[in-house]
């Protein structure tokens, strides 16, 4: 029965990893994201939607080397889970995977990061709001702007680069990973 559900869902989903069309979706974004993901990588992961299916999607080749927020949307714990895991474990690569809106509750732990030059790479996936997002792309993103939108297409790679790090947006301009230090 197990088996059959998860060839099921498998298949479902499927057609989201293929989908190369812009701006990709979660599953597509996350397949470039695991694509890059060293094995012995610590993945701290925080936001609704981003967190959930990132934890399908992204691998755990080791015990002890998933953090996250935990269940009913809990958010802003992340980066500093991230810190907590570059300080604990500098021998190891940390991911640290975040929705847009759940950046937005500590998204300047980055500035700590970077001053203590701790090795986290951060990846924000932008889906314009909390849950499920904007239906659709706006042609200007602050016109009608409901109470759980955000301002799709953030440049979260341009807050890095203001605290000195590197950083690049995606090809997709739906994802954003922003290295916090050189390696």
């Amino acid at each position: 029965m197990i088996t059959k559900k998860a060839t099921e869902n498998a298949a479902m989903i499927a057609p989201q990893i293929a989908d190369d069309e812009a701006p990709a979706n979660y599953y597509r974004a996350l397949k470039d994201v695991a694509a890059w993901m060293p094995t012995n990588a610590i993945l701290s992961a925080e936001g609704g939607g981003t967190m959930d299916i990132g934890l399908t999607q992204l691998p755990s080749f080791n015990a002890r080397s998933c953090l996250n927020a935990g269940t009913y949307g809990t958010m802003g714990v992340g980066l500093g889970q991230a810190i907590a895991a570059c300080v604990v474990h500098p021998d190891r690569p940390v991911i640290h995977l975040s929705g847009d809106s759940a950046i937005g509750f500590s998204g300047m732990e980055m500035e700590t990061l970077v001053r203590y030059n701790l090795p986290c790479k951060i990846v924000v996936l932008n889906n314009g709001g909390i849950g499920p997002g904007m239906p659709e792309i706006p042609e200007n993103s602050m016109f009608n702007m409901k109470p759980n939108s955000l301002i799709y297409g953030a440049r979260y790679d341009r807050m890095m680069e203001a605290l000195a790090a590197r950083a690049s947006l995606s090809r997709t301009r739906r994802i954003c990973a922003a290295p916090s230090t050189k390696r």
